[in-house]
């Protein structure tokens, strides 16, 4: 049993060592061999013969076996050659990859940027004409204050609308129910007819009127008689209205009591039967006042402003849109770049590390293969001398003349690699590290000069005031010239 462990144990012929090469168990190989027993008992039956010239076969069983494990060993070193050199190889290549990636990575960011500069063009023209366009609308009209009422929802202002015809359909509805005979529906239905008339009419007027703001003095005449037409329109309208609901209150067919207020508006306009039909007149007016007001203030009360206004205003939150975006992505590039780079860095210093390492580990390989190779040729020397003197002491006729003849293996000639020295990785990767620190800072130079070139809204803005204020300045110098030059001519 305890045999058997040790076969089970004892089949490793190198001894277990830290080196990379471990030394071969030259006692081990000996048994494993029966040197001793195989050199005696070939050595009474006189073999090998005295004038042999190559080695017998326990000779280069001995030989075979030493090559081996010599054989594995120079696997080994050359799997620790090959880590090696794919390890240079890899700086070499990422060291070039990196360099190169650094140098363009300026241009590259600049391309980016005059990408989105190029995207934002479209926008700012736009924001550019609109607010060129206020300007001269501004100087053009002489108005000297910001807009007012330009985001007025139109929405809003027929919402409002429909209130104003909702609420004097029920005021006006129980006026109209007495003695209908339709009852209230059928005076709802009268008073929802006339204040749809009477709201629509007056906002209508009101929205027009603002042309009595007007440089133009024929639209403020216009705008002028348009509200005082307005106005006794809407006096005669409510009071028609009114005695329209006196001839129903006297059961007079709609019909009839139409043509009845007709000639009595004509006839007796004032002279109402009852105080519900002045409260009818009263209420149909300050409705129609409201609703002129609100037509009045639905948008900016000089004509045409508030639309100016409105496409400044969206030209501007379009501007915005996009030139917000564009600087988020302008910054995200950056960040993403820079954040590239020093992770490529930090690899590549890694990667280099390593190999400073390997370059010691490396010579020491050589030098440790070197060993082992002499190693090598010592355990074959001595294992065939234990087999040659063995022999030689059992056997009556002279050894073979090679017994006397120190063995050795061929020579393995250890190639030379193309080892990069210590000084100039660490060169190389100081060069890396300062190109990628100038990539860096030129990106963020590009990108505060791409964000100045860039021009806010309010930049844009400013610079058209001040170019209209420049050619405002000119054309007043230019008219006191004439002056000047038409007073010298008097003279």
């Amino acid at each position: 049993m305890l045999d058997k462990i040790k076969n089970m144990f004892g089949t490793d012929p190198f001894i277990p060592t830290s080196n990379i090469f471990p030394r071969i168990d030259t006692n081990r190989l000996k048994k494993k061999l029966d040197l001793e027993k195989k050199g005696k008992n070939r050595g009474v039956k006189e073999l090998p013969p005295s004038d042999i010239t190559s080695l017998d076969s326990v000779e280069n069983e001995i030989i075979d076996s030493v090559r081996s494990l010599r054989d594995i060993c120079y696997r080994e070193y050359n799997d620790h050659k090959e880590v090696y050199n794919e390890r240079q190889t890899r700086v070499t290549t990422a060291s070039t990859e990196l360099e190169s990636s650094a140098t363009k990575a300026p241009s590259k960011f600049k391309g980016i940027s005059q990408g989105l500069e190029t995207h934002l063009q479209e926008s700012t023209v736009r924001l550019t004409e609109c607010a060129d366009w206020k300007k001269k609308f501004r100087i053009k009209h002489q108005i000297d204050r910001a807009c007012h009422h330009y985001n007025s929802n139109r929405i809003i202002w027929l919402a409002l609308a429909m209130i104003m015809v909702f609420v004097e359909s029920i005021l006006n509805g129980y006026l109209f129910a007495q003695k209908n005979q339709f009852g209230l529906l059928g005076g709802g239905f009268a008073a929802l007819l006339i204040s749809v008339t009477n709201v629509g009419f007056s906002s209508l007027i009101g929205f027009y009127s603002r042309f009595i703001n007007h440089v133009n003095v024929m639209l403020k005449i216009f705008s002028l008689v348009l509200l005082l037409g307005w106005a006794v329109i809407v006096i005669v309208f409510n009071f028609g209205v009114a005695h329209f609901r006196d001839g129903m209150v006297e059961n007079l067919s709609w019909n009839d009591a139409a043509i009845k207020a007709v000639e009595r508006i004509y006839q007796t306009p004032f002279e109402l039967s009852s105080i519900e039909s002045w409260i009818l007149v009263l209420i149909g007016c300050l409705i129609s006042v409201i609703a002129m007001l609100k037509g009045y203030y639905a948008d900016d009360p000089y004509p045409g402003y508030g639309n100016v206004e409105r496409e400044l205003d969206k030209a501007r939150n379009n501007f915005e849109s996009i030139y917000e975006s564009a600087i988020h992505e302008l910054m995200n590039t950056k960040d993403q770049m820079v954040e590239d780079l020093k992770e490529a860095e930090e690899t590549l210093r890694n990667d280099t590390n390593n190999l400073i390492d390997g370059l010691f580990g490396n010579t020491s390989l050589n030098a440790q293969f070197e060993v082992q190779l002499k190693h090598c040729d010592d355990v074959a020397h001595t294992l065939l001398k234990l087999y040659r003197d063995s022999n030689s002491e059992n056997r009556t006729t002279p050894p073979p003349k090679h017994f006397t003849v120190e063995f050795k293996f061929e020579k393995i000639d250890i190639p030379k690699t193309n080892e990069i020295s210590l000084e100039k990785l660490k060169q190389g990767l100081d060069h890396i590290e300062e190109l990628i620190k100038k990539s860096v800072e030129e990106i963020n130079y590009m990108l505060e000069v791409s964000i100045e070139n860039f021009p806010s809204a309010r930049t844009i803005e400013k610079e058209i005031s001040d170019q209209t204020n420049n050619r405002t300045l000119s054309s007043g110098k230019t008219n006191n010239r004439k002056k000047v030059w038409k007073s010298q001519e008097g003279d």
